[in-house]
């Protein structure tokens, strides 16, 4: 049976991290946690499940952050996991008859991120993603004529479903909770290119998100909290701010709010 080591990069995520690690910490063999500068509950309750938890000062990169994490992991794979996801009892299931089987050439496991009733990050009900990957990778020759090494990875998709189940929210003046938490920080972030997105509605607002943020809980074109638009809004421009504009649709040109 292959050994599996599960990173995680958190922040201010008491609300969800022990659900998500009850669900997964028993068919893992190690759990790293990367903590990027909570100051809730969160290092306390991952304490409760792992004693490898690092601090990492945040640079503005998910990236960085997820390769700091990676370093880290001892593993045949390694799981890469959000706290805001779950597996129930059927796909912990799944997940442990997979890690029996598992051949060791492969070498990304693809599992389906499901959203939990509501849709907030995704514009169908579930998408395969790239969770598990082998940690060392090996190359090897193909073909026996015009040979050449194999540089695309071997990847299975799996029947495992991952439950995409964010916090609710509002929970603070603001609107709190990681959904809010990660608009404002994928605004405050964006590249130029993407910050300045054309299409945005219709009329007076083409155009206009988001310049500046000088306020994180305020929308710049009208000076209005966030929250008073509701969860709806925030995950509609949570579609919008992680979509690039040359990929948007007449679908996605809705008028905000």
């Amino acid at each position: 049976m292959v050994s599996i080591s599960l990173c995680m990069i958190v922040k201010n995520e008491e609300m969800v991290l022990e659900r998500c690690l009850e669900s997964i910490h028993d068919l893992v063999d190690e759990i790293i946690i990367v903590d990027t500068g909570s100051t809730d509950d969160t290092k306390s309750i991952a304490a409760k499940y792992t004693r490898l938890i690092y601090d990492f000062s945040w640079v503005d990169d998910f990236s960085k952050a997820r390769n700091f994490a990676f370093s880290k992991a001892t593993g045949d794979y390694i799981y890469s996991c959000d706290a805001d996801e779950v597996l129930d009892d059927v796909n912990r299931n799944r997940f442990l008859q997979l890690k029996e089987v598992l051949m060791p050439e492969v070498e990304i496991v693809q599992m389906k991120y499901v959203e939990n009733g509501l849709q907030s990050v995704l514009n169908s009900n579930w998408e395969y993603r790239p969770k598990l990957y082998k940690r060392l990778r090996t190359f090897k020759w193909i073909d026996p004529i015009h040979e050449t090494v194999r540089t695309e990875p071997v990847v299975f998709d799996s029947d495992i479903e991952i439950l995409h189940m964010p916090e609710s929210l509002p929970q603070s003046d603001h609107g709190g909770g990681g959904l809010y938490q990660e608009i404002q920080h994928s605004l405050r972030i964006m590249p130029h290119g993407i910050r300045n997105k054309s299409r945005v509605g219709g009329g007076d607002k083409q155009g206009t998100v988001i310049e500046a943020v000088p306020d994180p809980g305020i929308i710049p074109w009208l000076d209005i909290p966030l929250h008073v638009y509701g969860q709806p809004f925030l995950h509609r421009l949570h579609h919008f701010v992680h979509t690039p504009a040359d990929l948007m649709d007449d679908a996605d040109v809705g008028t905000f709010p």
